[in-house]
């Protein structure tokens, strides 16, 4: 890079540090360390099936109201019983960027956009994009293509992210 002044002269600029004379004090941006996408629908009225059925995938866990399901993450035995049925698909994007994971969703999905639809009108649709972040400053970029298919299926957009803290090295 070069750097002129006012009156276009350019300005010397002392060389780079060697790599063994720089301390390390922080990183800046980037991609979340993890993340997970989630396609839901909930409704009292929800229809587990018919909601796989249309959309074309398998659910991660579905339920209708007034079935019993696992409470929580299940490892207590313990049952509930909500008045609100949910699908749910759960996606980690661990291997790839989110936007290549979110557009592999879709692609692997029922293309009927009508039909999408009628599911998102008749019960409530969202992609929930969740981040886990070692450290500040991360980021979602989502494609316009990616944002359209959201649009086009009636589907809105939750983003939640999450601060894990920085990770401690013995020095």
């Amino acid at each position: 890079m070069q750097i002129f002044d006012a009156d276009g002269n350019e300005v010397p600029q002392p060389p780079a540090p060697r790599m063994e004379e720089l301390t390390h004090i922080c990183e800046i941006g980037g991609q979340f360390d993890a993340c997970s996408i989630y396609v839901e629908f909930q409704s009292p009225n929800l229809d587990r099936d018919l909601i796989t059925k249309t959309v074309g995938l398998n659910p991660t866990k579905a339920w209708n109201a007034g079935e019993k399901r696992p409470h929580g993450n299940g490892r207590s035995g313990l049952m509930r019983v909500d008045d609100i049925g949910k699908w749910c698909l759960r996606v980690d994007s661990s291997n790839l960027p989110v936007n290549e994971s979110i557009a592999n969703i879709f692609a692997t999905a029922s293309q009927d956009v009508e039909a999408w639809r009628s599911i998102s009108s008749a019960y409530v649709g969202r992609v929930a994009l969740v981040g886990h972040a070692s450290n500040w400053n991360r980021e979602f970029n989502i494609s316009v293509d990616n944002l359209s298919k959201f649009v086009e299926r009636g589907l809105s957009l939750s983003i939640d992210a999450y601060f894990d803290g920085y990770e401690q090295t013995s020095t």
